[in-house]
């Protein structure tokens, strides 16, 4: 009875706090990204949690629930404190370092937003040769396993971990592949062309789409195919409806699809192979549970020597090379620690098939207990800032606005649950790319401006010198 009391009273006092911490107009809570991740993070700990601690008592049917279910009084009360300090100061941190750029720029504008040309044009071949890196990496990828239909026979090996079935060469690439759903996101936002949509744009993002549910459908990916279609209806219905606000008409549309998408969520499921039988609350409870009992069992098991120091901070550009090179210097990230505490082994070893993804609160915490929470919040809130005014920075506002939800979904919101350093910049990397070759094609064209320019300089001057007596 106490421990049902105390979780109750404090996910209020969490979902009193995150009231507090939105920014609101008179019209309703501002559509910004700080409030998204205020509101997904209440919905996370000041809903979700409360509704899996009262199930797993009734139903502890796997190793997370019966972990949940052990939760005191006590350790919920500490659990909540670094779920605050986690929250105030990832949210403070964003605001401070993102200034007036936390708001989500329109999706459309007058045509290009008076975007010149020339950066009209270095946006499109930027995203245009993203998709090609895409493509051939996936091509490559493939190769070791027979192409993408032998690739369908090995994937559901490696993405439990077993892959040593097959030697592949180019396994690095296979972050390069996600380079094919963003360039998706990119062309979807260009179909038109000075208010004109270009037939040539338009199959070529029919063309990206279709080869990106050939690979999120060969990865077995459920939350990726998940997002990657919410994405695009986010972006049509912000688009559509100039949504710069949150109402109560917005929550209960929210509400209305969550509920679709856990049923959604199953189907795929079912569709890819992962599930055969259909209990959404069971579905939804099984699947989320690990992030609430990382922290249960970081209290019970984890011992002072077990603390990271800050090695899954630091370590974020060493995540940019290939696994083969920095597995040799961080053998085990904060997930296969996690992994060990829930099952004894590591993902791929001895019988064990998953992974016990590692939430941002308990990334931090296994740092350096709260101090460790503390600074995990205020990194992440500046690298969540930098990206997210680099991304207000690309010229067009369709795009800026796309990518604006792309990055709300997939890197703030999922990193709330799935924070692994590793995971956060694999889902990171090909926006790494994409900024890569759009400041490669600029250099390229003002390379080219500067030659026309010289060009037309000698011509001038051979024109005024040959009419000279």
């Amino acid at each position: 009875m106490l421990n049902a009391i105390t979780i109750i009273i404090l996910a209020v006092f969490l979902l009193l706090m995150a009231f507090l911490l939105l920014v609101r107009t008179k019209k309703g809570i501002v559509l910004s990204a700080d409030n998204v991740i205020v509101l997904g993070a209440a919905a996370i700990w000041g809903i979700l949690f409360p509704i899996i601690y009262f199930y797993s008592l009734q139903n502890p049917n796997n190793r997370y629930l019966i972990v949940i279910s052990s939760y005191s009084a006590w350790d919920m009360v500490r659990y909540y404190v670094c779920i605050g300090v986690f929250l105030f100061f990832l949210v403070k941190t964003f605001r401070l370092f993102s200034d007036e750029s936390r708001l989500i720029s329109p999706l459309s504008d007058d045509g290009d937003g008076g975007v010149s040309d020339e950066e009209s044009d270095r946006l499109y071949i930027a995203s245009v040769l993203l998709f090609a890196v895409g493509v051939i990496s996936d091509v490559m990828y493939c190769w070791a396993y027979g192409g993408y239909l032998g690739y369908l026979e090995y994937s559901a090996f490696i993405r439990s971990g077993i892959t040593d079935l097959v030697k592949n060469p180019w396994s690095f690439l296979i972050v390069f592949r996600d380079c094919v759903s963003v360039s998706s996101f990119l062309l979807f936002s260009q179909l038109r062309k000075k208010g004109t949509v270009q037939t040539g744009r338009v199959v070529l993002f029919a063309a990206s789409v279709i080869y990106s549910l050939m690979i999120l459908f060969a990865n077995r990916g459920r939350l990726s195919f998940l997002i990657y279609v919410v994405v695009f209806l986010m972006a049509y219905w912000m688009n559509k409806d100039k949504v710069k606000v949150i109402k109560i008409k917005n929550v209960c549309f929210v509400v209305i699809a969550f509920l679709a998408t856990v049923i959604l969520f199953e189907r795929i499921s079912a569709w890819m192979g992962r599930t055969t039988e259909f209990d959404a609350v069971d579905l939804l409870c099984s699947e989320i549970a690990f992030c609430f009992s990382n922290f249960k069992m970081l209290l019970s098991e984890m011992r002072a020597d077990d603390a990271r120091f800050f090695l899954d901070i630091v370590s974020y550009p060493l995540f940019l090379l290939p696994s083969s090179f920095w597995r040799k210097i961080i053998p085990d990230t904060a997930s296969d620690f996690m992994t060990v505490l829930a099952f004894g082994s590591k993902k791929g070893q001895d019988g064990v098939l998953g992974e016990t993804p590692i939430d941002s609160v308990s990334i931090g915490y296994l740092q350096l207990g709260l101090i460790g929470v503390f600074v995990f919040a205020v990194f992440f809130g500046i690298v969540a800032a930098k990206l997210y005014r680099w991304v207000l920075k690309l010229p067009v506002g369709r795009v800026r606005g796309t990518l604006s939800v792309y990055v709300m979904l997939e890197i703030f919101l999922r990193s709330l649950v799935y924070a692994d350093s590793y995971n956060i910049v694999q889902r990171s990397f090909s926006l790494i790319v994409f900024a890569l070759i759009y400041w490669g094609v600029g250099l390229f064209q003002k390379k080219r401006s500067r030659v026309s320019g010289l060009t037309a300089d000698q011509g001038l001057f051979r024109e005024k010198f040959s009419n000279e007596p």
